[in-house]
């Protein structure tokens, strides 16, 4: 088990160490690769009393608590020089302190003017390191002074998803909460941030019982592994370094009515399917879609067309892994701490449902068919069923935590490598390639028609009122410390109010990287990709998402 150890103990405070896991250690080598996954949770927020909450002072005392609370936000990161190893330092004094390093504050005068910040951090120099895996942005606005905008910029070797989101409502309930004089047990906070791999509740058994389920869960594992093959995506444009070539990271994003929103959910649920399972399905009609158009332009070739129909269609993602870990341990708030614990799907949907017209017939500029033509709401819902039960499959079979871990040293191999080839031709020893045009779906090799997740409903992770009441489970009080009594006694100070008015995540897009994510908040289903420009043309990216749109509302948005 990787476990926290002391390393040495002084008047400024301890100095704590342990080993990175091989998922985190993986995620560090993407970071160190010109910031690729780094992500940022924005958050725009409105208060009653803004020289209050965003005071100096305030912002700092939160910050501290913050990193107080969730100690790998105030960690360093270390490996050896050929990175196969690394380790988390915590210094118990830095935890204690906020550097000018880690707080930055700036005035904006609009949206775009935070959008454009937003656009330095994705695609410009890298703003986070191993000795600094978080930063907290504070924007002032100009233009409106109850307005602000933060920007909570972290690594993703030591967040996900679920926990930028517990970052950023921790953050907003301490900046309105009374300061906390009980600082939260550092060897306690510790316990809590351990690698996923040492929470397997299988580590109880026996070493042979062990070795066992690994023998099983790697043969299974590879029996899968052979039969996903083939796949396809969007056109692309590739090189021998496109894999070693920092991504332009591109987003689209598009945003469904309350009403439109509520009846997607209740179609879900009246044919007992998630809008998770149901998601992927859409995409791959839309899909169809944009084939058609392309074909019509002369884009894709016959050649691929007729691939396309005969090839599986296959997609990937992330998912949270914290419910199948040690019981203890989540039981105690580990579902919701802030470190890295996901592991990572892999469904299969039949081919592309391209229907019985003939591309060749269209015209340019004519309407692709449509979607009753391409897939009937029967079939639709049989498909939305297939990954139903593969990830039933998945999420219920019994060594799923072992098999999810077979791939992961292989994917850390395969960075550390990206890594080492980026930093050659840094050093220029390695000279330029040519684009050419990707033929990936002639190899037997497995394409990825995208990667994504759907998040669910955000306003479960992130209320829009602040402070949060101290009874709701979500308080910061409310996360096993020692210091609930303490805000309990203070809740008769008066407190400034805020209100969350958005959210949104954004990332360093990872080379040839196709992402579709999908939540809910405030009652509106959000969709959004994610791209890497240099690999998808951006106007095919744009035309896909909007037939995901089209999809979403024509087969779920109905009565």
């Amino acid at each position: 088990m990787q476990s926290w150890s002391l390393q040495e103990s002084g008047l400024n405070g301890r100095v704590f160490t342990r080993p990175m896991g091989a998922l985190e250690l993986g995620f560090f080598l993407d970071g160190e690769f010109h910031g690729t996954a780094d992500t940022i949770q924005l958050a725009e927020v409105q208060t009653t009393t803004p020289t209050e909450v965003f005071s100096e002072a305030n912002v700092r005392r939160s910050w501290i608590s913050l990193k107080q609370q969730f100690p790998l936000l105030g960690s360093s990161s270390h490996t050896d020089d050929e990175g196969k190893t690394g380790y988390f330092l915590v210094d118990e004094a830095r935890l204690g302190s906020a550097t000018s390093a880690e707080i930055r504050r700036r005035e904006v005068d609009s949206i775009e003017a935070v959008e454009a910040i937003v656009q330095e951090f994705i695609n410009g120099p890298r703003q986070l390191s191993s000795g600094i895996p978080a930063r907290l942005y504070v924007l002032t606005r100009t233009d409106q002074a109850d307005r602000f905008h933060i920007l909570l910029h972290a690594t993703h070797h030591i967040t996900d998803g679920l926990a930028n989101a517990t970052a950023l409502r921790t953050l907003l309930d301490y900046l309105t909460s009374p300061p906390v004089d009980l600082v939260p047990e550092l060897e306690a906070r510790l316990a809590m941030v351990v690698a996923p791999e040492s929470l397997n509740p299988s580590l109880k058994l026996s070493i042979v019982h062990q070795r066992w389920r690994q023998a099983i869960a790697f043969v299974i594992s590879e029996i899968k592994w052979r039969k996903i093959k083939g796949g396809n995506t969007l056109p692309r444009k590739v090189t021998p370094i496109t894999d070693h070539t920092p991504a332009r990271s591109c987003m689209a994003s598009t945003t469904l009515s309350e009403e439109a929103s509520t009846a997607i959910i209740a179609t879900c649920r009246r044919n007992k399917v998630t809008f998770g399972n149901a998601f992927p399905v859409c995409a791959q009609v839309a899909f169809a879609r944009v084939l058609y158009r392309q074909y019509a332009r002369g884009e894709i070739s016959a050649e691929r067309w007729e691939q396309i129909r005969r090839e599986p269609h296959h997609v990937c993602g992330p998912l949270n892994v914290r419910p199948f870990l040690d019981p203890d341990w989540f039981n105690k708030g580990g579902g919701e701490e802030v470190c890295l614990s996901i592991g990572f799907f892999y469904y299969t949907l039949p081919y592309v449902p391209l229907g019985e017209s003939d591309p060749a017939d269209m015209e340019k500029g004519q309407e692709a068919p449509s979607f009753a033509s391409l897939l009937s709401s029967g079939r639709f819902f049989l498909r939305s069923n297939i990954i139903k039960q593969q990830s039933a499959a998945l999420l219920h079979h019994p060594l799923f935590l072992d098999i999810n871990a077979v791939r992961i040293p292989t994917r850390k191999d395969q960075k550390r490598n990206i890594l080492k080839q980026w930093r050659e031709a840094q050093s220029g020893k390695v000279g330029p390639a040519v684009a050419s045009r990707d033929v990936s779906y002639l190899s037997p090799a497995v394409v990825f028609a995208h990667g994504g997740s759907s998040m669910g409903n955000m306003d479960r992770l992130l209320p829009s009122r602040y402070p949060l009441d101290p009874q709701d489970p979500l308080h910061a009080s409310r996360k096993g410390t020692d210091a609930s009594a303490k805000l309990q006694q203070s809740q008769g100070t008066a407190h400034p109010t805020l209100v969350l008015l958005s959210s949104d995540l954004r990332l360093r897009c990872r080379p040839g990287e196709l992402y579709l994510g999908a939540s809910t908040s405030n009652g509106k289903l959000h969709l959004k990709f994610f791209w890497d420009g240099n690999v998808f043309e951006d106007d095919a990216v744009k035309e896909w998402l909007d037939e995901v749109r089209d999809a979403v509302v024509w087969y779920l948005g109905q009565d």
